[in-house]
């Protein structure tokens, strides 16, 4: 796991190179690094599924990295400013194009709640400066 000061230059060399750089925190799932089986069978970390979501008829990712969290259920995710109406109008949707994705036996692996449930949860992450 990255420390604090680690996860802080990532997001900030990001913002350097892109010059739009925001950030969120997503609350309800577990472990980012757990494999999971998608439904054509290939396994992968679920850290790799969420940074490869898309919009439907679109080529843009909406998370450029993802990370993460001390807090339990929670990951940071970075994503480009110009993007932040689609990223925010597709949050509410991720739960169930995650569950379109993955096996229904490892449901169980990426959520902390039911489907049922609303699980995501968004908060705005203040990012802190390196000294």
């Amino acid at each position: 796991m990255l420390t604090d000061t680690e996860r802080v230059k990532i997001i900030q060399d990001i913002n350097h190179h892109t010059g739009h750089c925001q950030l969120i925190r997503l609350y309800g799932l577990k472990d980012i690094d757990t494999l999971v089986t998608l439904k054509q069978g290939l396994k992968i970390r679920l850290r790799k599924l969420i940074l490869n979501l898309k919009p439907p008829q679109s080529t843009e990712k909406l998370f450029l990295q993802v990370e993460r969290e001390a807090e339990p259920a929670s990951i940071i995710c970075t994503f480009d400013s110009t993007l932040q109406d689609t990223v925010m109008s597709h949050i509410p949707s991720l739960s169930k194009y995650i569950h379109q994705c993955v096996q229904e036996e490892d449901h169980k692996k990426v959520f902390c709640m039911r489907i049922s449930q609303s699980w995501f949860l968004l908060r705005p992450y203040h990012c802190p400066q390196i000294v």
